[in-house]
């Protein structure tokens, strides 16, 4: 048998999962606990790297003091 054109295969599993949408009058305190835990865990995440972020920004600057200043060198070239 001659098929034409795209042929995909057919997969048992579904391409998208369903997510659970937050309820939004809360849930129950033994979920806030591990949200709060969570959510503090990804702030720390979060400030390490904007640490990180700066100390790259301040080698970068002390390497070269012109390195961010592409307006001007844009302006320069033309």
């Amino acid at each position: 048998m001659l098929r034409y054109g795209l042929i995909l295969p057919k997969k048992t599993q579904p391409l998208h999962r369903v997510l659970q949408k937050p309820s939004v009058f809360g849930s129950d305190s033994d979920d806030d606990e591990t949200s709060v835990s969570e959510s503090l865990q990804r702030e720390a995440a979060k400030k390490q790297a904007m640490k990180q972020t700066k100390l790259e920004i301040q080698k970068a600057l002390a390497e070269d003091s012109t390195v961010y200043e592409y307006d001007s060198v844009y302006d320069e070239m033309q």
